[in-house]
């Protein structure tokens, strides 16, 4: 029996390499299930899956390094290489070369693979593929440089200007508090007594003399 599986196996790997879905029937039943997201059940949508693959990939080839076989399961380990040709995965075509490995265990029924699961590394696969190339733009001319002022310098015809909103911002600062001036409770009375002094003479001349102070006769 697990010889048969190794045969088995070996005509889907044949079916790679020379790219003739025809063959199809010799490995795969009809009511195949794939558990591959990519790929829906049964024998033809396999069939077009694979069409899509050599129509992306005409020079696919695949190596079977590994298989081993117990019951109804075989697993393989395969290795393709190809040159990416056309739309792929929704890709278009890159020119690049891909070498990517899939391990693939297949449940045997009726002697053909009758389920099917998969391992592959799609990001390396894309990595490999690259990112797709954006559209080119003609460059634009640029702006001839500003030669640096000399310090000190002022370009001519043009002044320095505080932003109105600058200037809203330093004329509602508030005055600093007596301690921030470094200022105590006594050097403030003396500000406000100085401050005060010129208006409590003229209060008091007027008292004395009438309402005219000296100097307005």
């Amino acid at each position: 029996m697990p010889n048969h599986h190794h045969a088995v196996v070996q005509s889907f790997v044949d079916m790679i390499n020379s790219h003739d879905v025809s063959t199809m029937e010799e490995h795969t039943a009809a009511g195949h299930i794939d558990h591959n997201p990519a790929v829906a059940d049964g024998i033809e949508a396999n069939r077009a899956f694979w069409t899509q693959v050599f129509t992306a990939f005409p020079d696919l080839k695949a190596v079977l390094h590994d298989v081993i076989a117990e019951g109804d399961r075989v697993a393989a380990r395969l290795e393709y290489s190809a040159t990416h040709q056309d739309t792929f995965l929704g890709i278009p075509a890159t020119g690049r070369p891909v070498n990517f490995q899939s391990i693939d265990i297949w449940r045997i029924e009726d002697g053909l693979l009758a389920e099917h699961w998969d391992q592959l590394n799609m990001d390396d696969l894309f990595r490999q593929l690259g990112p797709a190339r954006p559209p080119h733009r003609p460059e634009t001319p640029h702006a001839p440089a500003r030669r640096p002022a000399r310090p000190g310098h002022r370009a001519p015809g043009r002044t320095t200007r505080t932003a109105p909103a600058a200037r809203r911002a330093v004329t509602a600062m508030p005055a600093p508090p007596p301690a921030a001036r470094g200022e105590g409770p006594r050097g403030t009375a003396r500000r406000a007594s100085a401050l005060l002094q010129p208006v409590l003479s003229a209060h008091r001349y007027r008292r004395h003399h009438g309402t005219q102070q000296p100097g307005n006769q």
